[in-house]
């Protein structure tokens, strides 16, 4: 058949019929068939012919868990003079108090909370890139799940930033959230080969 190409049974064994627009509307890129192919086919001629995979985006968000950790841990007990906070910083060192048998500060609780988060973005970061390992269509109902709970923990993540933070951890959340979600998303879908 004249502007046809036949692809090998790894792209499903669909002629298909580049003269023929497939269900998108896409030109150029008609499948004879529907379903899983044709999706994939035509989020190709979407991104010009390349595919994002989940195991990319996966990377990707691991990265910026390391990009985001490293400074948060080392910076979310700095201050800058400007800020005036000198005085409610000194408050929050000085005052102590019992919490359950242990003498305590402010200082101590606001310290420990932010190392809290800054191993669970290393523990994320981990599963993410653990996650990205994973062969492609293989996800078992554990770990998408697991995939779904990250990503939703770091869309309640980002929300929170949004709420009570400021520009460089709100970029780091949206973009960890988008490539987390998106990956999910992916991982999801059935394999296409």
């Amino acid at each position: 058949m004249e502007g046809s190409r036949n692809y090998d049974e790894s792209d499903c064994g669909y002629e298909v019929d580049d003269k023929r627009p497939n269900s998108a509307g896409l030109p150029g890129v008609g499948l004879s068939c529907t379903g899983v192919a044709e999706q994939r086919y035509s989020a190709a001629a979407i991104s010009g012919g390349k595919t994002m995979k989940a195991s990319v985006l996966y990377r990707i968000a691991s990265v910026l868990l390391l990009l985001f950790v490293v400074p948060h841990t080392l910076g979310f007990r700095q201050t800058i003079p400007e800020w005036g906070v000198g005085s409610v910083i000194g408050s929050m060192r000085s005052v102590h108090f019992d919490a359950q048998g242990f003498n305590r500060t402010y200082w101590d609780l606001f310290s420990a909370f932010g190392l809290f988060f800054s191993v669970f973005l290393l523990f994320a970061a981990v599963l993410a890139w653990q996650l990205g390992g994973l062969p492609a269509g293989t996800l078992a109902p554990f770990e998408r799940h697991t995939a779904w709970a990250l990503a939703i923990s770091f869309a309640a993540v980002e929300a929170l930033m949004w709420k009570y933070a400021f520009t460089t951890p709100i970029v780091f959340s949206t973009l960890i959230t988008v490539c987390l979600v998106a990956a999910a998303w992916l991982s999801a879908r059935p394999s296409s080969g």
